[in-house]
This record gives C-alpha cells, sequence and structure tokens, in this order.
C-alpha cells in the first residue's frame, strides 16, 4: 500500500483529499505535517495507468487511482497520457506533470493540484 493511500485509509478518506480538507477532518497535527509533505510531491505515471515514464507497461504497478486509462488517441508509443472523462494527465511537459481538463489547466502538477482539480472526488482504487 502506498504512503498516500495509507494516510488517507487511516483517517477515514476513500478520496484524494486536498489538504485543507485533511486538515478540517485529521486530529493529528503530525499526519497533518505528514500529508502536506505528501501531496507537494509531483504526480507518477505510475499511480494512473500501468506504464513507466519510458513508456514499458509495469507489470506489478500499483495503481493508486479508480478509472483511469490510456488516452490511445493522443498516446504514442514512448509517452502515455492517462485519461478520465474529459480530463487528461500528460506526465512527459517539459518534464512536470499537466493536468488538462476543459476549463482548468494545473502545470507543474503535485497530489494537492489533483485533489483540487477532482473537488476531492477522485476515488482511491481499493
Amino acid at each position: 500500500m502506498s504512503k498516500l493511500k495509507k494516510i488517507l485509509t487511516d483517517n477515514g478518506f476513500d478520496t484524494l483529499v486536498s489538504v485543507n480538507e485533511f486538515i478540517r477532518e485529521s486530529k493529528s497535527l503530525k499526519d497533518v505535517k505528514y500529508y502536506n509533505e505528501l501531496l507537494s510531491k509531483k504526480i507518477k505515471i505510475e499511480d494512473f495507468i500501468k506504464y513507466d515514464l519510458d513508456g514499458n507497461v509495469v507489470l506489478n504497478s500499483k495503481i493508486l487511482f479508480k478509472g483511469f486509462g490510456v488516452d490511445k488517441k493522443l498516446s504514442t508509443k514512448e509517452k502515455k497520457i492517462a485519461k478520465l472523462g474529459n480530463t487528461r494527465v500528460y506526465f512527459h511537459y517539459k518534464n512536470s506533470p499537466v493536468i488538462y481538463g476543459k476549463v482548468v489547466v494545473y502545470d507543474e502538477s503535485n497530489y494537492n493540484d489533483l485533489a483540487e482539480y477532482f473537488k476531492n472526488k477522485l476515488k482511491l482504487k481499493i
């Protein structure tokens, strides 16, 4: 189990939540500091789809989020793009992940950006 998934489930969450939401619900300052540290990291492709940054399949990948697949129209052999509905997550834009939707774009995306983009409703894969 990933550290992010563990702290979320230990605090009663089944979705990725922003730091602000976590602060409202958590009872431990230690957990809040640790969660803030985890959410400030750049998002990783392996949390969405079973590929690495070189486009290779990762057989033992532990997908963290429900519902994402590979965008077959926009992906290439070397560069995979994750999609969920109208949202795309690009992992190769200037070596920094980008979340792209109809209205909002986050560049240099971290996990807190992801939680805010999905309004704390991005389901964890259990």
